[in-house]
């Protein structure tokens, strides 16, 4: 397609298809001179494979809650919703960590307050940042505790963590 726009000239009317969906549309477009070369005729857009994306993700938030600690735990809301299934088959999970926009999972403060407050929850999991997980030396829980580093092993070991008859546990502090 590249080739045959340089080919037209700068200033020629172009026809081009597309489908959407199932629908064929067909659109003239006058070619202009690229902006490296202005003697190259080109009609401004890239071509390229990609794909259509359409969940619809509702989030709803309590305007009190506020912090970085939540973050592992919003990371793994979203990626619940975007991905099919259900993660957690409706059972209680917990835990805590800071986000990064690479998916690292960050420590936090009061490690052993939040332990606490999943299990009176009902909480039967609850993830844990690895740069915490001396904060949980002698911590008493009837919790999975899960070491995670990442949103990556996180999504990985949930579901060692819910299924209690596997001999493949995941990582604890």
């Amino acid at each position: 397609m590249v080739a045959r726009i340089k080919d037209k000239g700068v200033g020629q009317k172009v026809v081009i298809e597309v489908q959407r969906q199932n629908a064929r549309l067909s659109f003239t477009i006058d070619t202009v001179g690229s902006s490296s070369d202005g003697r190259v005729a080109t009609i401004g857009v890239s071509v390229g494979t990609g794909y259509s994306y359409e969940p619809s993700i509702k989030l709803n938030i309590d305007p009190n809650v506020g912090g970085g600690s939540g973050g592992l735990m919003m990371a793994l809301a979203i990626y619940d919703k975007v991905t099919p299934g259900d993660m957690l088959g409706g059972q209680v999970i917990a835990g805590t960590g800071t986000i990064s926009a690479t998916g690292t999972v960050g420590a936090i403060g009061g490690i052993q307050e939040k332990i606490s407050g999943a299990e009176s929850a009902g909480a039967k999991v609850f993830f844990v940042p690895a740069d915490n997980c001396q904060d949980t030396v002698g911590v008493t829980s009837s919790m999975t505790l899960v070491k995670v580093s990442t949103l990556k092993e996180a999504i990985a070991a949930l579901p060692l963590a819910l299924d209690h008859t596997s001999t493949q546990k995941p990582p604890a502090c």
